[in-house]
């Protein structure tokens, strides 16, 4: 279960840090464009009135001026406008900016290039402001003060919000729905082989040996599968032998095969060579007429020693009675 947690949690963080980068350079565009657009209808807004503006300016404050600022100023998403002199002084203003203007704005005194305006954003009010400034000149061309568009840019930061709010809310979604994929996945492809490979393993551990060839093969677990089979089939074959041992023993009817006799000579001699000496040789080769014929002679001890040295390929050291030994013999051992 923790290797599941982490997996799902590592994949979360992986598409939160991927949604996240995604989502600054989208709020990051979505604000350049807003702004540009807000300083658009701002540019808009006092190339059309300039000329106007500029030859009411010269004849000082009028009502003229004041009604056509308030004309202006009920455009849409222009929350104000104020005309400047050319010393800072406000020769007009709309009604919604009386009593809020800043003391002093630096804007109206920037070196503009040409006609051209300049924009920034200003709190007003405690109300995220976008100011746009453009000069206006009188008939000779001189330039006579500043109109300032007052735009309301509230709206932007809001809506920037929504948008880190709604790829949250994706985010999240997403994370939901790859932890159920994920789950499911690991349920369906990983803990099932393993709860059947240890069913399996359970069932050959308590002796039932049909089990064996009935092992998982699943895909993820092939080559392990492969190696548990192996074992378990060396497993069962030492479980039955064991179990054979144990029965023999139990029943005090234990066979001596030539393998087991000659291994348990070996164990006791530690390797070293198994020599009998006796008077009595095992073999005799007796001549009857023109034959000779190999004879075994009646002994206990033959009887007893000569299987076992055979079983193990040992050594018989012997005295030769036989009359035709010594006729067979080639100088190392009989020929038999």
């Amino acid at each position: 279960m923790r290797i599941t947690l982490r997996l799902i949690v590592s994949i979360i963080i992986a598409v939160a840090i991927v949604a996240g980068v995604s989502s600054y350079f989208s709020v990051r565009s979505e604000k350049e464009r807003l702004g540009g657009s807000l300083e658009h209808r701002a540019w808009l807004v006092t190339e059309g009135m300039k000329e106007s503006v500029g030859m009411l300016l010269a004849q000082g404050p009028s009502k003229k001026l004041d009604k056509l600022v308030e004309r202006i100023s009920t455009s849409e998403q222009v929350f104000g406008v104020v005309v400047y002199d050319m010393t800072g002084n406000v020769v007009s203003v709309s009604k919604e900016l009386s009593g809020k203007l800043p003391s002093k704005l630096d804007i109206i005194f920037e070196a503009f290039k040409g006609d051209s305006g300049k924009g920034v954003y200003e709190s007003i009010s405690n109300v995220q402001m976008y100011l746009f400034a453009s000069p206006v000149f009188n008939d000779e061309g001189a330039r006579a003060g500043t109109i300032v568009i007052f735009s309301d840019a509230s709206y932007i930061d809001k809506y920037l919000k929504d948008i880190w709010f709604r790829n949250f809310l994706r985010v999240l979604a997403n994370a939901l729905l790859i932890s159920v994929i994920i789950l499911f996945v690991i349920r369906w492809s990983v803990m099932g082989p393993i709860a059947k490979m240890s069913e399996w393993m359970s069932d050959v551990r308590k002796g039932k040996t049909d089990e064996i060839m009935n092992m998982p093969k699943e895909d993820l677990f092939a080559p392990i599968s492969k190696e548990l089979s192996g074992m378990a089939k060396s497993l069962a074959m030492a479980r039955r032998a064991a179990e054979e041992e144990a029965r023999l023993r139990q029943k005090a009817e234990s066979i001596w095969t030539k393998e087991r006799l000659k291994e348990h000579v070996r164990s006791k001699l530690g390797g070293k060579k198994f020599i009998v000496i006796a008077n009595r040789e095992p073999y005799m080769h007796v001549r009857h007429g023109k034959q000779i014929e190999c004879i075994r002679p009646a002994s206990g001890m033959v009887t007893a020693i000569d299987p076992l040295l055979k079983s193990c390929g040992g050594l018989w050291v012997a005295h030769g009675g036989g009359s035709a030994d010594r006729e067979t013999v080639d100088g190392r051992r009989f020929s038999l």
